[in-house]
């Protein structure tokens, strides 16, 4: 990797997918010159969500990747569905990816408000 993109992973990648993103996300990043944090595979906030990735450079990006093999379908609220090639509908037996997403950033946000309390606290005494 650039020595202006660092990448700590909170356990090894095993996804192919996510392992090809870590790398065209690094390679991207670096070809623009841009210095960058990458935070990949790890777990957030008290419920320990697992995040697939943050990318911190000009601003914070919060990632999840899905392997699926055929189109995903879904609203905000209730199940997803994947059309299969015969064009029909099969719900998918996993958590709705937007409430997933959802959690996993709010689990990234109780981390950081945690941390900079504590940061804070400890400027104080």
């Amino acid at each position: 990797m650039n020595q202006n993109i660092e990448v700590y992973l909170g356990d090894q990648i095993e996804v192919e997918s996510e392992q090809r993103f870590l790398e065209r996300v690094a390679s991207d990043l670096s070809a623009r010159g841009t210095r960058a944090l990458i935070l990949a595979n790890f777990f957030a906030g008290k419920s320990q969500r697992q995040v697939d990735f943050l990318v911190v450079a000009e601003r914070a990006f919060h990632v999840e990747l899905k392997n699926l093999p055929f189109p995903l379908f879904g609203k905000a609220n209730g199940p997803w569905s994947q059309r299969l090639p015969d064009g029909s509908l099969k719900t998918i037996g996993r958590e709705n990816p937007h409430h997933q997403t959802l959690h996993a950033k709010y689990a990234i946000l109780d981390d950081t408000v945690g941390n900079l309390l504590q940061i804070q606290q400890i400027q104080q005494t």
